[in-house]
């Protein structure tokens, strides 16, 4: 496993981006961060004295955006500008999206498991009156939780896994 650090954002030096921020994916990944942890540190290159940004200003913008002011990172082995221009393009080009289908396999593994740390936030029950709202103690529906996390609708989440649902095994 790669060594990380963590280091103050402020230190961070953000040059000329390959491309810009999304605020709204900005905004789904600082929600999933307060839920969990950040899975990938940012990756830096050290520039002489200064500590330059190869991969990782969405995950800096929701950092930023949670409050927080340091970011887990891990120092790239790029020797020269070019390098670090090759490795955030890679990254950005390389990666293997999720295509609709993926997707809707994702959210429906994620529901069975968020509906089996919290029970209570399963579709029914009563949470109309004020003592059926306070056996929910706080936990949201599964397709509010989701569609945050992710940046869909929740219409966009429950339709994804009624999807995933209806589909037979054989054409998964």
């Amino acid at each position: 496993m790669t060594n990380t650090q963590k280091i103050s954002i402020d230190d961070i030096v953000i040059r000329d981006r390959a491309r810009d921020v999304d605020s709204d994916w900005a905004k789904a990944l600082a929600a999933a961060f307060r839920e969990g942890e950040m899975l990938h540190p940012v990756t830096l290159w050290q520039d002489g004295d200064e500590a330059v940004l190869v991969a990782g200003l969405h995950r800096i913008e929701a950092t930023l955006l949670n409050g927080e002011t340091e970011i887990e990172c891990r120092w790239s082995k790029a020797e020269t500008l070019a390098d670090a221009k090759i490795l955030e393009t890679s990254e950005n080009l390389l990666r293997n999206e999720l295509t609709k289908l993926d997707r809707a396999q994702h959210l429906a593994v994620l529901k069975e498991a968020y509906e089996k740390k919290y029970p209570q936030a399963k579709k029914g029950g009563d949470k109309q009156t004020a003592k059926g709202r306070e056996k929910l103690n706080g936990i949201i529906p599964f397709s509010s939780d989701a569609a945050a996390k992710v940046g869909l609708s929740e219409s966009a989440v429950l339709k994804a896994v009624r999807m995933w649902g209806d589909l037979s095994k054989a054409s998964r």
